[in-house]
């Protein structure tokens, strides 16, 4: 019999992948140990304007200042990816970059974790820290397992009461550290893209 993805158990795993990170305290503390807020004191590993394309060359990597990570400057971001959009709103993307994981441990166990930071007068501020990990389904007698990677955005925050807390503006210079890891704690490729409203 031909397996196949189940829509509807791809589209729950989407969904997942939009909620908030269930990543366990072992998980996080490990990307915790790569990557913080002394981020933003560190030099770029390297610099974009108006928009970012960005995935590094080599699977292992790490920056001074920034620990297994990478420290990703966009100068002077266009209005071209701001700003809400019918299906999604414009902004920063991070996505999986690298071989996905096909048993349940290795997707489960692979991490992805960036800080964004906007740059003021004073120097680096810190907009947002966020982790997500990867989501596995399970085959049984008529779908095939999938992995699902982790994957992240950024465009706006706001609060339980529906306060807005950060959104991306035009013109102004932000940061991006970031880091993919597999379940060994060794750091895989990650791609961040800026992406207009859809």
């Amino acid at each position: 019999m031909i397996k196949h993805i189940s829509i509807f158990a791809l589209f729950g795993m989407v969904l997942a992948g939009c909620a908030v990170d269930s990543a366990s305290f072992e998980e996080v503390a490990e990307a915790e140990q790569a990557i913080g807020p002394e981020c933003g004191t560190a030099a770029a590993t390297v610099q974009f304007s108006s928009g970012v394309n960005y995935t590094p060359a080599e699977q292992a990597y790490t920056t001074p200042g920034c620990y297994k990570a990478h420290v990703v400057d966009i100068t002077n971001l266009s209005s071209e990816f701001v700003g809400r959009g019918s299906l999604t709103a414009g902004g920063f993307y991070v996505s999986w970059a690298d071989t996905v994981p096909n048993d349940k441990a290795g997707c489960e166990g692979s991490l992805m974790r960036a800080l964004l930071f906007e740059k003021q007068s004073t120097g680096w501020k810190q907009l947002a820290d966020v982790t997500k990990r990867g989501g596995y389904s399970p085959a049984d007698d008529v779908w095939q397992a999938f992995c699902l990677p982790p994957k992240l955005s950024f465009t706006k925050e706001v609060d339980a009461n529906g306060k807005l807390l950060w959104e991306l503006k035009a013109g102004k210079t932000y940061r991006v550290a970031i880091t993919g890891r597999n379940a060994a704690n060794e750091t895989r490729k990650v791609n961040l893209k800026s992406e207009k409203p859809i």
